[in-house]
């Protein structure tokens, strides 16, 4: 079905080319907008090879996990300072630089340390202008979130480009055309996908945002064999080395190397849960809980006894489930809560089959309405604040966009210690999400069939990952 009218025209690219025969402007073409006059210049298309070796992780906090650390690094565009607080604490850089064109709202405070001892250093003004101060080939990386006009992310690609080492990475925060928030258009997707196909960089890793404010790290395509060579074995490239993404100390927080791995201690956190799950009372007090055909159930589901297992062997106290149905995962993650504590269950669906009876159970906060709308979001702050959560359960959308949606809504608003999906193996789109996830989150990543396929018996699937760095499996 046609999107609507289409014209064409050519616009010109700021910043001055360097070759000696100069490549055409780049075409975009441009479209109305449906509900006003607004024209917008849509980016050009970004072939396959410029995305040949890139990796998609849940946000940018696992992007900074990718990079080198240790390093000179630099962050332009920081307001408060919030992100390069985040730098410094997974990064660990040698030197952040760090660019805005006033610091009038920066942290100092939090900062000063570091400021003192030249760990971090600011540069105030104009980042185009201030980077040509620097010398070439000076940087690891350098993360852009400045002016996020076209010509604006330009100018800073322009002396960022000259900045970084040979195998350095440009990393640009808001990777869209449009920015929802502020109602308005940005330049960055054309700047990248322009830098790409004429500057000869390709996209490495994909953070996704909630809002669809994403990230990407970019680094050149014509690197040296030996740097190609060397690159294979590093982080960042967990499609080339699946059950490696994080050295073991990184994702752990830890300075020393463990000899078991995360991998199977998770499979025996998981068999606890299991074995756990089975010996807590979860008949009656359920009501009748039917499938989609309406057959009732008399007798909790086992994955309820495994759910319920989670919950007390994590002494999960704060959990946010995303659908609901009639229940019966709701109550048994109450169950399991309450053996260690008093738990906090906030189950959020579009419509709640049994809502008076979860209404009954003190612990229980139903709220109906479209987990991914702002409305919605609101309510679950009401009830959570800001904080971390112990477990997220995702048994939502059963499609490939919706269930990503909904899982980096919520994992990146409270950042779970364990996450389990339901139905991974449902369907084709399901066994899509569940492939990416674990291609993601690698070694932190379970299939619980793997365990017992008892816990799921229909073939459904169930599956985990476990993203609290600073603490083992094993050590609960």
């Amino acid at each position: 079905m046609s999107s609507g009218p289409v014209e064409r025209n050519h616009a010109a690219r700021s910043g001055k080319k360097m070759d000696r025969k100069p490549s055409p402007k780049p075409r975009y073409d441009l479209i109305k907008s449906f509900v006003n006059d607004e024209v917008f210049l849509i980016p050009r298309w970004l072939p396959q090879k410029y995305l040949a070796n890139c990796i998609l992780v849940s946000d940018r906090a696992e992007l900074l996990r990718r990079l080198p650390r240790q390093g000179v690094v630099a962050e332009i565009g920081t307001q408060r300072g919030d992100f390069a607080k985040q730098i410094l604490e997974i990064c660990e850089p040698r030197e952040l630089h760090v660019f805005d064109l006033s610091f009038r709202d920066f942290d100092r405070a939090f900062f000063d340390a570091a400021i003192s001892q030249r760990q971090v250093i600011l540069h105030e003004g104009d980042s185009s202008t201030e980077m040509t101060k620097l010398p070439d080939g000076a940087f690891d990386w350098i993360y852009i979130d400045g002016d996020h006009t076209f010509e604006g992310v330009l100018r800073d690609i322009r002396e960022a480009k000259r900045l970084i080492k040979p195998n350095g990475f440009l990393v640009f925060n808001d990777y869209t055309n449009y920015s929802p928030l502020e109602q308005m258009q940005y330049g960055v997707m054309r700047a990248v996908n322009d830098l790409c196909i004429d500057g000869d960089f390709e996209i490495v890793i994909f953070a996704l945002s909630a809002l669809g404010y994403h990230d990407v790290a970019l680094r050149r395509r014509s690197l040296l064999p030996d740097s190609r060579e060397e690159l294979s074995g590093k982080p960042w490239n967990s499609a080339r080395v699946p059950n490696e993404i994080y050295e073991v100390k990184e994702m752990l927080g830890d300075e020393e190397r463990r000899d078991s791995t995360i991998k199977m201690e998770l499979a025996d956190f998981a068999k606890r849960c299991w074995e756990t799950g089975r010996k807590i009372e979860l008949t009656g007090g359920y009501g009748e809980s039917p499938d989609l055909n309406g057959t009732v159930f008399t007798e909790p589901a086992s994955y309820y006894y495994f759910l319920a297992g989670v919950a007390k062997e994590a002494r999960a106290l704060r959990i946010i489930e995303i659908g609901a149905w009639w229940g019966g995962s709701t109550l048994a993650m109450l169950a399991g809560g309450r053996v260690v504590g008093s738990p906090t269950v906030v189950s959020l669906d579009l419509e709640h089959r049994n809502l008076a009876h979860l209404k009954s159970q003190a612990g229980i906060f139903p709220i109906e309405g479209d987990c991914a709308s702002r409305e919605t979001i609101s309510k679950v702050k009401e009830l959570l604040g800001t904080e971390p959560i112990d477990l997220l359960y995702v048994d939502s959308a059963h499609n490939y966009e919706g269930t990503l949606q909904h899982f980096a809504i919520y994992q990146a608003l409270y950042r779970p210690r364990i996450v389990i999906f339901d139905d991974i193996h449902l369907s084709e789109p399901m066994n899509a999400v569940w492939s990416d996830i674990s291609a993601c989150y690698g070694i932190a990543s379970l299939d619980l069939d793997t365990i017992s396929t008892d816990i799921r018996p229909g073939g459904e699937g169930f599956g985990m990952i476990w993203l609290q760095r600073d603490l083992r499996p094993a050590d609960l």
